[in-house]
């Protein structure tokens, strides 16, 4: 049985909390997949967009103002899935063998999940004016950054990534390390980078006991 459920929230209420508890840009353009030993388990995704919505009701139930038609918006997803290894992101691959979970993510301008999971450049230009005129405080840039967290069945003890390209870019393609508990691993992957990159793609492992 498959479940999702989608929030709609306006951007600076979102933002504006996001600044408050310490979060960073990045969790505005992210995937946090949960897995049980079974294979079953839950994700959710979260996107900021700029979108062109005539029928709103701020805009209804206002008078004497007019709103711009466009808006930027937080979505917030959640999927339930019964077997990870059935699941599918855009091009980007999942797989669970054993103890060892595997993320494929093809990489370079062919790449199709960096205009589903994430804001365009020119969108990204046009959240960040937003941000800046709204006094919303967040450090960095939005929509530069996406952000992939994994909660495994048991401790993570070893994690790591192919193609080496973190290495061979300035300030690094990847970066990942266990945030909250031991059970959690994250990357967070410079979108510009990726879009930029000429390898195929990046194979992120994380085993766990």
């Amino acid at each position: 049985m498959k479940m999702v459920r989608t929030i709609l929230l306006l951007c600076t209420a979102i933002v504006a909390s996001l600044s408050i508890s310490g979060c960073g840009e990045e969790d505005l353009t992210s995937i946090k997949l949960s897995i049980e030993a079974s294979g079953k388990g839950k994700m959710v995704s979260t996107v900021i967009r700029v979108e062109n919505v005539k029928d709103d009701p701020i805009k209804k139930a206002t008078s004497g103002a007019n709103w711009k038609e466009q808006r930027v918006s937080v979505v917030v997803q959640e999927a339930i899935f019964d077997d990870i290894s059935k699941v599918q992101i855009a091009d980007i691959r999942l797989s669970v063998s054993g103890n060892l979970f595997r993320l494929t993510i093809p990489l370079g301008k062919s790449a199709r999940w960096t205009g589903i999971l994430a804001a365009s450049e020119k969108d990204a230009d046009v959240i960040n004016k937003l941000g800046k005129e709204q006094g919303l405080g967040i450090p960095g840039k939005v929509g530069a950054k996406f952000k992939f967290t994994v909660c495994l069945p048991g401790k993570v003890i070893a994690k790591g990534f192919s193609p080496k390209i973190a290495e061979e870019s300035s300030g690094g393609l990847l970066s990942f390390g266990s945030k909250g508990t031991q059970n959690e691993a994250t990357l967070v992957i410079p979108l510009k980078k990726v879009r930029e990159s000429t390898e195929k793609e990046l194979v992120w492992e994380v085993t766990w006991k």
